[in-house]
């Protein structure tokens, strides 16, 4: 690539990676399926850092493809081939401190992770107390979650982000040493919000979306108090075509002293997603369809550098399966450098439906070059879908690093069901890093 683009600079940095996988999972069909997939990412950076170029594709062969047909065309699912993930450049100009990004190319905000067939504009002040960024084009997404439909996407956002060091005074005693602000507008044009897979729609009426996005963080200190530090977020998003907020979330976090750290979130949020989650997701995710809201309370303390304690509840209002409340507690021991033991437990009962859950996590660095990560969960489900539910899972993890840019990582899961059939998941991956780092000057 760098020797089609003579004019960026020979002399420019370049790096990569390439992972190839081999997996056997019966999450997605009923049966056990086989898939094999290579990730591939590429990024040359010119000499002066003004040009960038980035690419990264996926090479997928497996046998879901023909068991998730009717579910890829409402946007979940695998197809085999080969795909583009990202493909843009991206030029800064210095003397306007401008950034200008075209082709695909990821995006993060307010209605989740996708990629975008488009352009985007960004400007930013040297010292980054000021950003505005505008984008549009396409949205998609190429691996199995599924994401809204849209002929068009186009939006703008404004951040604020200011270092006041502000030491207050008697009559508002708070430092403010972080304080940011955000403001977003985006537009959906012929898009469809397909809902539960097993009400899909793909001919269903098309409408379009507006979004209003916000969000404030502060973070600073409690001054004439035992205050290390402390964290302010919020966050949200207002739908104009609907007229009402589709999320939004608060955070608090208090480092009352070095030992002490008190949390507080409020969420209320409308998941337009399904996904195949992960192990731990698996166990550790509340969230139910419809519209939600979730407030969670927590402390940790810790006892001395190798033992942390964590108690916390939370109280859930869904829309379907009404409210309920729940508690949590934790220990993590870390009795020598490179090694964590973590013995958890949860109590979630929410209308008629309760969920108690026992787990056991333990982390170790067996060497420079070798980690290994045990899981084991044990969990009794009454749920009003499939009722009682004994469930016993475990999970095992490891990670070589056969050379400095070669790194070797197998996973399994093995997940036992009482009352309905088990889940279990193998996969071993290879991941090879490549560059041609430069320093300046040579």
């Amino acid at each position: 690539m760098t020797l089609l683009l003579p004019n960026i600079g020979i002399a420019g940095n370049w790096n990569g990676t390439l992972t190839t996988k081999i997996q056997a999972d019966n999450r997605i069909s009923n049966e056990t399926s086989y898939s094999s997939e290579m990730w591939g990412t590429y990024e040359y950076r010119g000499a002066n850092n003004n040009w960038r170029i980035g690419y990264n594709f996926l090479l997928r062969g497996s046998d879901l493809e023909s068991k998730t047909d009717d579910i890829t065309d409402v946007g979940i699912g695998y197809e085999n081939g080969y795909k583009t993930y990202q493909a843009f450049i991206e030029k800064t100009f210095t003397t306007i401190d401008t950034t200008v990004k075209a082709g695909r190319f990821q995006r993060s905000d307010n209605i989740g992770f996708y990629l975008l067939d488009g352009a985007e504009i960004r400007y930013q002040t040297e010292n980054k107390a000021f950003a505005f960024n505008i984008y549009g084009g396409k949205p998609s997404r190429l691996d199995h979650l599924k994401s809204e439909k849209a002929d068009l996407l186009y939006g703008a956002d404004v951040i604020f982000h200011q270092t006041p060091r502000w030491e207050g005074a008697n009559w508002f005693p708070l430092s403010l040493d972080v304080f940011d602000v955000r403001f977003g507008f985006q537009q959906f044009n012929n898009t469809t919000d397909i809902g539960l897979l097993i009400d899909a729609d793909p001919n269903m009426e098309l409408y379009d979306q507006t979004r209003l996005s916000f969000g404030v963080n502060t973070e600073g200190r409690i001054l004439n108090w035992l205050s290390d530090k402390f964290e302010i977020r919020l966050l949200g998003t207002y739908r104009l075509d609907k007229n009402f907020f589709e999320n939004m979330l608060f955070e608090a976090q208090l480092d009352v002293n070095k030992e002490l750290r008190l949390r507080y979130s409020y969420e209320i949020y409308d998941p337009n997603r399904t996904s195949y989650p992960t192990f731990r997701e698996r166990f550790y995710n509340y969230t139910n369809f419809g519209h939600q809201a979730l407030s969670r309370a927590r402390f940790d303390y810790r006892l001395f550098d190798a033992l942390t304690v964590s108690l916390g509840g939370l109280h859930s209002n869904r829309e379907f399966g009404g409210t309920g409340n729940g508690v949590n507690a934790a220990i993590k021991i870390k009795p020598w450098p490179g090694n964590t033991l973590t013995f958890a437990s949860d109590f979630l009962e929410l209308g008629d439906e309760s969920i108690y859950t026992l787990g056991f996590k333990f982390k170790q660095s067996i060497t420079s070059k070798l980690s290994l990560e045990l899981e084991a969960i044990i969990r009794k489900e009454d749920k009003l879908l499939y009722e009682d539910n004994n469930v016993l899972g475990g999970e095992i993890k490891c990670n070589y690093m056969l050379k400095n840019n070669l790194v070797l990582s197998l996973d399994a899961n093995y997940i036992r069901n009482s009352n309905f059939g088990d889940e279990h998941l193998g996969r071993f991956q290879v991941t090879y890093y490549f560059d041609n780092f430069k320093p300046k000057g040579q």
